[in-house]
């Protein structure tokens, strides 16, 4: 298998994931742990294939996200299904791949979540209380405002945005993804 075909495989394993899991996401507000198990499949045994070295390369990064990840679910920031599925396209990943593609994520998480927010004007009422926040950080403790209801946005829809702008960028300069 030529090195060109199975990066390109790879990209379209994640983006088929990831459109699935938009699609579960928006709809049941869930995503099933078949999506990114599947994932995770494909990037053990393809990591299987490429030695002992490639293994732990690239579960480096998933267990990065799984580690943050759990923080943040436990914050209830973010979905398990989320930080499952961010993990396994990490896992299926070259290491600066997947750093630029959690990168990608994060922006289109916030961006997409002004946008919500804005939508539903609770942009005002968010910023103050997080600016609350880090200003009880800094200095004395404060309450923060707790928003009257809770906003619920599907993060699937930023992960596959992450995962779009990866393949795109890869698809027209590759070097750009390079970290050195």
């Amino acid at each position: 298998m030529s090195a060109l075909f199975e990066h390109n495989f790879l990209y379209g394993v994640i983006l088929c994931a990831c459109l699935l899991a938009v699609a579960s996401d928006i709809r049941t507000r869930k995503i099933p742990n078949i999506i990114p198990g599947a994932v995770f499949l494909v990037a053990v045994i393809t990591s299987c294939l490429h030695g002992l070295g490639s293994f732990f390369a690239m579960f480096a990064p998933a267990l990065g996200v799984l580690g943050l990840g759990s923080l943040a679910f436990s914050r209830q920031w973010i979905g398990g299904g989320d930080v499952k599925l961010l993990a396994a396209c990490a896992a299926l990943l070259p290491f600066n791949e997947s750093i630029y593609f959690l990168l990608f994520t994060c922006v289109a998480g916030g961006m997409s979540s002004i946008a919500m927010l804005t939508y539903q004007g609770k942009l005002r009422d968010t910023l103050v209380s997080t600016f609350t926040i880090i200003h009880g950080l800094t200095t004395e403790p404060t309450l923060p405002i707790v928003p009257q209801t809770k906003t619920y946005f599907p993060y699937a829809v930023s992960i596959a945005l992450g995962a779009i702008i990866l393949t795109i960028i890869h698809s027209f300069s590759p070097d750009m993804l390079r970290l050195s």
